[in-house]
């Protein structure tokens, strides 16, 4: 039988809630060595597989161009297969969370379209976790 690979991330309480409500479908987190662990799988000690400069994509672009940029690049995205994540808005264990159903997680590329709410430099680079739906909520009684 296949382990289920289930995440544990924090995010802010105000986050919580759009994603709860289904207002917030992608959440960001920054293109560091912490992430890359935690989202990428290892060729062998100390290498990743997928590279960064292989694995970014434009912000918004389509499935299919990504897949001519990655064709072109010689390259593949290998992360871990994170199907869901639990978002808790704080550290103990009886904060408000939300476990959500995961589509997708790829490194993004801000050049030409940003994300509502999110003003990065233009070229930086962030991981992009798309949610597709909420499977469970708990402790919503704590969520301010």
């Amino acid at each position: 039988m296949a382990e289920k690979t289930i995440l544990t991330l924090t995010i802010l309480p105000e986050h919580l809630k759009r994603i709860i409500s289904g207002e917030k479908k992608e959440e960001y987190r920054s293109a560091s060595i912490h992430y890359a662990q935690l989202f990428g799988n290892r060729r062998k000690e100390g290498e990743f597989k997928g590279k960064f400069h292989i694995a970014s994509f434009e912000y918004g672009i389509s499935d299919e161009e990504k897949r001519a940029v990655l064709i072109k690049k010689g390259g593949q995205c290998d992360y871990k297969p994170i199907k869901q994540i639990l978002f808790r808005a704080g550290y103990s264990l009886d904060k408000p969370f939300a476990v959500v159903n995961v589509k997708s997680i790829e490194i993004n590329k801000f050049i030409n379209k940003m994300p509502a709410n999110l003003n990065p430099p233009k070229g930086s680079e962030c991981f992009i976790i798309y949610i597709s739906s909420v499977e469970e909520t708990g402790n919503l009684d704590k969520l301010k």
